[in-house]
């Protein structure tokens, strides 16, 4: 995100095991979470999940265990 031109972007939250980010674009506003694997780190961040019209699920590609995780995470 921080290599796009698209605007300002802030840091909305940094907790242990997330960061999140909010950048708006074109009357639209997306919160970018960088975050682990991590069932508790998830469940910290329902409450953010009101109101979403739409998932970006991002994934780093370098570690096969984390493609595993993610999908099972995802999948939940």
């Amino acid at each position: 995100m921080r290599k796009m031109d698209i605007g300002e972007i802030t840091t909305v939250m940094a907790h242990p095991g997330f960061n999140v980010h909010s950048v708006s674009y074109a009357n639209v506003r997306f919160m970018a979470w960088d975050t682990d694997i991590d069932k508790n780190t998830i469940q910290r961040g329902r409450d953010f999940y009101q109101d979403i019209r739409g998932v970006i699920f991002v994934v780093d590609s370098h570690d096969l265990q984390d493609w595993v995780k993610a999908r099972d995470e995802l999948h939940r």
